[in-house]
């Protein structure tokens, strides 16, 4: 794509963003006059207003990163950004909120949806485009790095990459398979001779009876008529079930799709030219003010701040004192006298005036026809900070000229009396001593910092260790949108009406992204937003919490820490190995953030009682894990993920003090099994249209999406996807591999429940009912007493 096409593929980004501004600003607005009324106390009615201003952003953040992802202004792309962070940041603390008046972890938003006209797909958060966009270079050196020390261990498998086909070999293949080709065409061209002769030889032999062969040309025409229109009127229903949507077509590359993936991948190389020359020009810009307008500037505000502070000793007989720097100097005091010229002489502010930071809104822009950085704006912007650095070094001098002038005001007043000279150099001399013990109170306590174990290693050597010892991993790159499932459609309703709502595979992949992703992605929004420091992932074997985790890792191209029972059973033993490698994996993953900390098993490290049979003191980490989580800060981008299949069998209140969240993946509802069948069939072009998944996805009701997958993979060989066109699949090939699995049975998935029942959050919303129920069975027995009365 040219430059010339770079503005008009931007257009529908430029109203999009417009449209995005405007949600925001009706946002905004709305939740600007609901902090002015009062504290909602029906705590239904809170959800539902939360859960629409949640909401609302979702879908404003979505707009933003496409405008982000596609946009190649440079100074929009600022703004653009800057905004999606700040509004990222809030969409984790209404998600919070709303954890906490719900007191469950997964928001059901189903209710919402009928009201404001919006699908549910619309309101699961996408992951920002940028997390893996801007950091590229950086992944790929991690997963370079990882290759080579893996590499040197022996240990990395490397993929045998088929070389490209030259053309020579390309051509000598073409031409093996047309001379095979014609060489059949020939032989079945020669057989229809030999038997046209023989039959010949047969008819000469008997009489030809004119009215057997014409009968037997009317069946051969009868049959071939029906056999085509059977065949078309296949075709036509097959067509028009595509087009309603109802048998997914084949997924044959689509030429549009791809010219829009090429139109996209050249749009972010004109973002990063654009981005690229936009850095070299604010520097530039900046330091040809300060040339520029720097003396000027610095004698303006020198002769400004002496005929304020004349004009004061003149009225108060006293010189005062300029605002300290966190006051904003003497900024501060100019922008009060202006501001009060302004409001005598405007006191109504115009109708038409226009509103900080919307600047783009309205803005032409038929000059800037390659959409490259605004030099009007750059030059606005770094003015006002020039102004601000020299506003500061002329109030540093100003500051120094006017404790002089004190000093040579009370020199005079000293040498004109007689008596007191010294007491006067002594109360000089205490003000400086006292001011100087103020200096020392105002110090803020550092914080303690570990001792660092390793002071003389390197990060490579260090990184090495771990990776030798099987701590940092590798890991498969998987999608998190993998990870497939339908959310809950009426949970919501359900929860309203006095049914248990249950959570569906949808809903557990959003709480993924606002748990673990969408915090670790950014350091500003882990700085500024609320942040889980561990999570608990449980559920049945095959569940996909192993896909969970490398999903998480994949998006934010993460380290992957392997803490298990099972990998540090024989390293670093005795209680000085366990402090190094506690202090290893922190040393390490802080320098290498973002990271994941995992642990398989993870109720093995608070069992109830350890079998006999187990000799890896499977306890290690009973009193190390807690600490590690609890050093995590808003600086650190690390997050401690467990997996455990059977989490019933450790402690509850040990389990709790390590791991902040809990998330139990429920049993895949029909609409996940049959998007996970629909979307894993269809992707193999040969296999017919019409096959029924419905079927299947009824069938594997209490099966797992991992057992599903692994059945579709055993069935699906090479060798039968060769043969689908001569043989169709059928139904009875998967169901005799389903039968040799074992689904979740019923006690299993109670276990499972009783368990998440005794989580803290759970526990507290059951007290919260608890109390309720008792407050009305008061009330009720007070109401009967008045009636008895």
């Amino acid at each position: 794509m040219e430059q010339s096409d770079s503005f008009f593929c931007c257009k529908e980004y430029h109203k999009l963003w417009e449209e995005s501004q405007l949600e925001l600003k009706f946002i905004t607005k709305y939740e600007t006059v609901l902090q002015k009324e009062r504290a909602q106390k029906d705590r239904d009615i809170a959800v539902k207003i939360m859960g629409c201003i949640y909401l609302q952003y979702i879908r404003a953040v979505n707009k933003l990163d496409e405008c982000y992802d596609q946009i190649v202004q440079p100074q929009k792309r600022i703004l653009i950004r800057n905004v999606m962070d700040s509004c990222l940041c809030r969409i984790l603390e209404l998600k919070h909120n709303l954890v906490e008046i719900d007191m469950s972890d997964f928001s059901f938003i189903d209710c919402l949806d009928g009201d404001y006209q919006v699908m549910l797909h619309d309101g699961e958060l996408n992951i920002p485009k940028y997390f893996i966009q801007e950091n590229k270079y950086e992944i790929e050196e991690r997963k370079s790095n990882l290759k080579r020390v893996l590499k040197k261990l022996g240990c990395y498998i490397e993929e045998k990459i088929q070389k490209p086909m030259t053309h020579i070999q390309a051509v000598l293949i073409i031409q093996t398979h047309e001379r095979a080709r014609q060489g059949r065409l020939r032989y079945e061209f020669m057989n229809e001779i030999r038997k046209m002769r023989e039959r010949g030889k047969q008819a000469t032999a008997v009489t030809d009876d004119q009215g057997i062969l014409t009968n037997a040309a009317i069946t051969i025409q009868k049959i071939w008529r029906g056999y085509k229109c059977r065949k078309l009127f296949n075709k036509r229903k097959l067509t028009e079930m595509m087009l309603i949507g109802m048998i997914p077509q084949a997924t044959y590359p689509d030429p549009g799709q791809k010219r829009a993936e090429e139109i996209s991948k050249r749009r972010h190389q004109i973002q990063t030219y654009h981005d690229a020359r936009y850095k070299q020009v604010v520097p530039g810009e900046k330091v040809r003010l300060h040339l520029r307008k720097g003396k000027i500037l610095k004698k303006k505000y020198i002769t400004q701040i002496r005929e304020w502070y004349l004009k004061e000793r003149k009225e108060k007989k006293k010189f005062p004192d300029i605002p300290s720097k966190e006051k904003g100097g003497s900024a501060a005091i100019f922008s009060v006298k202006q501001s009060k010229r302004s409001s005598s002489k405007s006191p109504k502010p115009s109708k038409g005036k226009k509103e900080k930071g919307r600047v783009w809104l309205n803005k032409n822009e038929s000059s800037n026809f390659y959409q490259t950085h605004d030099m009007e704006m750059i030059t606005k912007d770094k003015l006002s900070t020039v102004k601000k650095e020299i506003r500061a070094t002329v109030d540093s001098l100003m500051r120094l000229e006017l404790s002089r002038m004190k000093a040579a005001i009370e020199r005079d007043r000293a040498q004109r009396r007689k008596k007191g000279k010294k007491g006067g150099k002594g109360k000089r001399g205490g003000g400086s001593s006292k001011g100087h013990r103020g200096r020392k109170g105002g110090k803020k306590a550092r914080r303690k910092r570990e001792k660092d174990l390793t002071p003389d290693r390197t990060l490579d050597s260090l990184f090495e260790e771990l990776v030798s010892n099987g701590i940092i991993k590798n890991y498969p790159e998987v999608p998190l949108s993998s990870f497939l499932g339908d959310a809950s459609f009426v949970a919501r309703q359900w929860q309203d009406m006095g049914k248990k709502a249950e959570p569906t595979i949808g809903d557990v992949r959003r709480l993924i992204k606002e748990y673990c992703i969408i915090p670790l992605g950014s350091e500003y929004i882990h700085n500024n937003a609320p942040f889980v420091r561990s999570l608990l992932i449980a559920g049945p074997q095959g569940s996909g919490k192993h896909m969970i985790l490398h999903g998480i890792c994949t998006e934010l191209g993460a380290y992957l820490f392997d803490i298990s029972n099972d990998t540090i059973a024989d390293k670093y033993p005795g209680k000085t190995g366990l402090t190094m490698l506690i202090h290893l994996v922190n040393k390490v993953s802080r320098l290498l953030q973002p990271s994941i900390i995992y642990m398989e098993n993870a109720e093995k490290t608070f069992l109830k009682r350890v079998p006999k049979t187990d000799t890896s003191d499977p306890k290690r980490l009973k009193k190390e894990l807690p600490k590690l989580v609890k050093g995590i800060g808003p600086e650190d981008r690390i997050m401690v993920i467990g997996l455990s299949s059977c989490p019933w069998e450790s402690d509850q209140k040990s389990l709790a003090s390590a791991y902040n969240k809990f998330i139990n993946i429920p049993r895949p509802d029909y609409a996940t099994m049959s998007m996970v069948w629909n979307g894993t069939l269809y992707a193999y072009n040969a296999l017919n249209r019409q096959f029924d998944c419905m079927t299947m996805a009824r069938m594997c009701d209490g099966y797992t999406v991992g057992v599903v997958l692994k059945i579709i993979r055993e069935v699906l060989s090479c060798k039968r996807l060769l043969t689908l066109k001569v043989r169709p699949l059928k139904h009875i090939e998967f169901f005799k591999l389903l039968s040799g699995h074992d689904p979740v049975y019923a006690e299993e998935e109670d276990a499972f429940n009783q368990w998440f029942a005794k989580c803290p959050l759970a526990r507290k919303k059951q007290k919260f009912f608890e109390m309720l129920e008792a407050i009305s069975n008061k009330e009720k027995k007070k109401s009967n007493k008045n009636e008895e009365d």
